[in-house]
Order: C-alpha cells, then structure tokens, then sequence
C-alpha cells in the first residue's frame, strides 16, 4: 500500500525493516540449507578455526534429527526441540513458497 517505505534511501529504517521481514523471512529456508550444505565440507577439508562452521551444521542437524525423535515421545528437552521446531517451520516455508511460485492456490483454514 506503501511502496515509498521500502526505498532505503528516504526510509533507511523501515526499509530494512519490511525488507528484511517480508522477503528475507521466504528465503530463510534457502539460507538454512545453504549454511548445513556449505558448512559440513568444511568438517572434511577445513582445519581448526575453520571447520568451526561446519560443526555447528552438524551439532545443529544433530538436534533438529534427535528433536524429531524425542517428539515421538514424551520427552521434553529444549534445546533439541528448539532446532526441530526451527527447522520444521522452514520446511513449511519453503513448501509454502514452493507451491506460490507454481501458481497452486494457497488455502487458509480456520
């Protein structure tokens, strides 16, 4: 309704806002699996300070896989639970991005 406060230029702190809320919160998906995808070959050729952003790749998939699982049951740990929830809601990001740009309808429910 307002596309003068997306120009940085006039609006800079708005614009970062809307910006960085709209259009950067879809490509969150993308930017997750870029960073496990970039960070666990460096677990393989990189050596001390950087294989550090591969481990945290595989620490972090780790958790999201052990969330998973400790859902199943009755279990409560938090931080595996916090990368489960993380990376089940990117999933249903980029499905729902996914089925917006091939044209599928997107349905609500209430």
């Amino acid at each position: 309704m307002y596309p003068d406060l997306l120009n940085p230029v006039r609006h800079p702190g708005t614009a970062f806002a809307l910006w960085s809320h709209k259009l950067l919160r879809w490509m969150s998906p993308l930017f997750l699996l870029l960073w496990i995808g970039s960070g666990l070959p460096l677990l393989a050729y990189g050596e001390g300070v950087a294989a550090i952003p591969g481990w945290l790749a595989l620490v972090f998939s780790g958790a999201a896989v052990m969330g998973w699982l400790v859902q199943k049951s009755s279990l409560d740990v938090p931080a595996v639970g916090f990368a489960y929830s993380f990376c089940l809601a990117n999933l249903g990001m980029a499905v729902g991005v996914i089925r917006a740009l091939s044209g599928r309808q997107i349905t609500t429910y209430r």
